[in-house]
């Protein structure tokens, strides 16, 4: 009986695995420890990705429900995110759509008066 076959060595990639996993539970703690900021950032199609738990405390959304399936805009007054709009089209030259800064919004319509900065 013949046998072919070959072998791999993976040490390599899960180092890089481990290395990746390490950053995250790093940066995740990080976050967690930024209780009295809200620190939210979204990927490249506006879908959040972090909602720390400042987010969590200042905004009264839970993690949960904002990361992967929520926009931004939620938390945002829509005339400010329109106005600011309209603000950096008439700076940059172009038309410009999304967040820069904004008030935020609580679930019950109550205003958060500090700024956030926010780019999209």
């Amino acid at each position: 009986m013949l046998w072919h076959g070959f072998i791999t060595d993976v040490t390599e990639r899960r180092n890089a695995m481990q290395a990746i996993a390490d950053a995250r539970t790093l940066l995740q703690g990080v976050l967690d420890a930024a209780t009295e900021a809200a620190i939210i950032a979204t990927d490249v199609w506006g879908l959040i990705t972090v909602f720390n738990s400042g987010a969590e405390r200042m905004l009264q959304y839970k993690a949960a429900e904002m990361v992967g399936c929520a926009d931004p805009l939620a938390v945002h007054l829509e005339s400010e995110v329109i106005e600011r709009s309209r603000e950096l089209t008439m700076l940059c030259g172009r038309p410009i759509k999304g967040l820069e800064d904004a008030h935020l919004r609580r679930p019950a319509g109550r205003i958060l008066d500090p700024r956030m900065h926010v780019r999209a």
